[in-house]
Formats: C-alpha cells, sequence, structure tokens
C-alpha cells in the first residue's frame, strides 16, 4: 500500500484493512508534525505529505469502525521509537541530526546577538535550482530583513576529516545554483587550508561547533571567560580560534546512535 494517498477522500480510506488505516493515520500524523524550538521551526519537509484536513478524515473513518484513538496513538509512538517516522527526528534524532539542530540554534542566535532581524528559518530547506532545474536541499536557509540577505548553511559534523577544498566548491556550486551568495559552513573538526582560501573567494564563511568539556575550553580558548558557565559539555562556537558563542546542555536527551 502506498503509505500517502494521491488523493484524501472517504472512499479510499473504507478500502483500507484496520490495519492498515493505522498505520496511515500515523504516516498523516508525522506528514503534519513541526517542532517549534527558540527560533527554530522544523518541519517535515515532505512535499506531498498529508493535507490539514486528513486528520479529520482518518478520526472519522477509525470512529465509525470503532477503532479506539489509543490503538492510534500507539502506532505513532512505536513508529517514533523505532525511529521510523519524522517525529523520531524530535524525539531522540540521530547524532548527525542533532548536530544539525544545535548548530542551526547556534547561528540563529549569532545573527540575533548581531542586531539584525531574520524571518523564520527554514531548517532542511527544498530549494529548486535555478541552473540545474533540480530540488537543492539546504540545512538552514535564513532571510534577514535588516539588511535584505539571504544565507544558506551547510552542517558537517566530522569527527576526524577536515572540510576538504571539494566540500567547498561543492557548496558554492549549490549557492550559486539557488541564487544565493552568501553561504555559511559549520564543521565540528576543521578546514583544509585549500578549503580556507576557496571559502573566501566564493563568499562563504567558516565556523567550528564543537563540544569539549570546560577544561578543555580553557585550554583551547585562554582568553575566553568561562566563568559562570555549567561544568557540563559547552557547545563552543568559534571562528578561526576566537569564541563567537557558547552554549551547554543537549537539545534532548535522547538519541538513536552514538
Amino acid at each position: 500500500m502506498n503509505p500517502r494517498p494521491k488523493k484524501w477522500t472517504e472512499s479510499h480510506l473504507r478500502k483500507l484493512s484496520n490495519e492498515e488505516l493505522i498505520d496511515l493515520f500515523s504516516v498523516a500524523v508525522s506528514d503534519r508534525t513541526i517542532l517549534s524550538t527558540s527560533d527554530l521551526n522544523i518541519e517535515n519537509p515532505i512535499k506531498q505529505g498529508a493535507p490539514a484536513e486528513s486528520h479529520d478524515l482518518l478520526l472519522k473513518e477509525a470512529n465509525r469502525r470503532g477503532i479506539p484513538i489509543e490503538n492510534l496513538a500507539e502506532r505513532i509512538i512505536s513508529k517514533a521509537l523505532k525511529g521510523e517516522s519524522f517525529i523520531s527526528n524530535l524525539l531522540a534524532p540521530t547524532s548527525w541530526k542533532r548536530y544539525e539542530i544545535h548548530a542551526a540554534k547556534m547561528i540563529i542566535e549569532l545573527i540575533l546577538a548581531n542586531n539584525i532581524k531574520i524571518h523564520t528559518p527554514k531548517f532542511d530547506a527544498r530549494i529548486k535550482g535555478k541552473i540545474t532545474n533540480q530540488t537543492r536541499q539546504v540545512d538552514l536557509l535564513i532571510m534577514t530583513s535588516d539588511p535584505p540577505n539571504t544565507i544558506a548553511c551547510e552542517f558537517k559534523n566530522f569527527k576526524n576529516i577536515n572540510i576538504s577544498v571539494n566540500l567547498v566548491e561543492s557548496f558554492a556550486t549549490k549557492l550559486n545554483d539557488i541564487g544565493v551568495k552568501l553561504g555559511y559552513m559549520v564543521t565540528s573538526k576543521g578546514f583544509q587550508k585549500g578549503a580556507i582560501k576557496t571559502a573566501k573567494f566564493y563568499n562563504i564563511k567558516l565556523f567550528k561547533l564543537r563540544e569539549m568539556d570546560r577544561k578543555k575550553a580553557i585550554k583551547i580558548f585562554p582568553h575566553f571567560n568561562f566563568e559562570g558557565l555549567a561544568e557540563s559539555p559547552l557547545w563552543i562556537l568559534d571562528q578561526e580560534g576566537k569564541v563567537l558563542l557558547v552554549g551547554s546542555g543537549t537539545l534532548t536527551e535522547k538519541s538513536r546512535d552514538k
């Protein structure tokens, strides 16, 4: 069965078995899920997802059949805990998704700290390329109104690999395709020398966002005042060795991988 029907109608739903109806309900809920955290909105980017009225249709059909609402909720929770739905990214994100969420929040905070007004950021945005005519994925797209600008951000949670020239050039090509002139690259490791030179040429700003304990942070950044910050792991955003922002804790205590 196609989990997302082309048309959401009562006649289609009545053709489904109880098991298929319950499964479809869990998909519809996932399609319409939006997480708002601080200034960041995370929503399911599926374009052909369930329309808003799908929930009413599904609940109506479930009630007609006498299917308890508990059965529908159990399927939603079960899929989420197994990592089989978009809600999984909210309840227990994978480590790379958790890193992207942290990076997005830190970049937004950095922009706001500079008194720049921004519109609602688009996390995991999908943009049609002007050159390739293909859909391009952007980890975070920010549009500012004062001053007016568009910033596309790419996040790379690399533990042992520095960002290469090829990765910077690939990002530059994407920026050109979607018509964005300013790009931010954020990584947990670092950048090769050639990548740094290439980024400057293409107007791409480079940042490091790393998690480290307080003692290590003091050693690496001796001129930064870490007083008053918790002993828990710190998230440090720096640029060319200069600390820009520091955060502590994690977005969620759960994760599907380590």
